[in-house]
């Protein structure tokens, strides 16, 4: 992501370790450090999400961007259904899916 100088406009991310969350904490911290043009972003996470590090993520773009967030726990997803719906009213986010069932994570973004 370093190494994109910003062009980086898409991202799809299947992150399944149990035990260790550090890394994706990492990752997300370098998409918003290095990718001021995300556009379409997808994460499925099996785990407690870090809402925090989801937040900076978000208050770093200002383009509308489409979102799709895999998430089991039920009171996670609607800490998260909360900030997203937070971030859609500000126009940060155009379109969002948060969820277990509703995402194919080898489906592309494709959400005229």
């Amino acid at each position: 992501m370093e190494n994109t100088k910003g062009h980086l406009s898409e991202i799809s991310l299947f992150y399944n370790d149990y035990i260790y969350d550090y890394g994706i904490k990492k990752i997300i911290q370098a998409i918003y450090q290095n990718c001021p043009n995300l556009k379409y972003f997808k994460l499925s996470y099996n785990i407690e999400l870090l809402i925090l590090e989801l937040e900076n993520l978000l208050i770093n773009y200002r383009n509308p961007m489409l979102l799709k967030l895999n998430i089991r726990d039920k009171e996670i997803k609607q800490q998260l259904e909360d900030l997203v719906e937070e971030y859609k009213v500000r126009g940060v986010i155009k379109k969002y899916s948060i969820g277990h069932s509703k995402i194919n994570i080898n489906e592309d973004f494709d959400w005229n």
